[in-house]
């Protein structure tokens, strides 16, 4: 298993047979200043909440990797209107 931290919120595990992607801030974050955003792999991408320092490249990953976004029914619904196609929305009880 291996863990890359980005800076912030943005990390990324992968498990030797899938790569999840959290929070996708890349650009805008200065600890991943280094990070060529082409570089990045990931099967599943998992998003905490819509704040913009946890969603900067979403969109941007989603469609170069292909990976699936994983999130409340707000973030998935706003990315499946963006072209995303592959979400699973998170189901919370209540």
């Amino acid at each position: 298993m291996k863990l890359t931290y980005y800076g912030h919120s943005c990390f990324s595990v992968d498990t030797g047979e899938v790569i999840l992607l959290f929070d996708p801030f890349i650009r805008p974050n200065e600890l991943a200043s280094q990070i060529d955003i082409k570089s990045i792999k990931a099967d599943y991408i998992l998003v905490s909440h819509g704040h913009s320092d946890h969603t900067a490249d979403l969109v941007e990953l989603a469609n170069q990797t292909g990976a699936v976004v994983i999130s409340n029914s707000e973030i998935t619904e706003w990315t499946s209107r963006r072209g995303i196609e592959k979400v699973q929305q998170i189901k919370t009880g209540g």
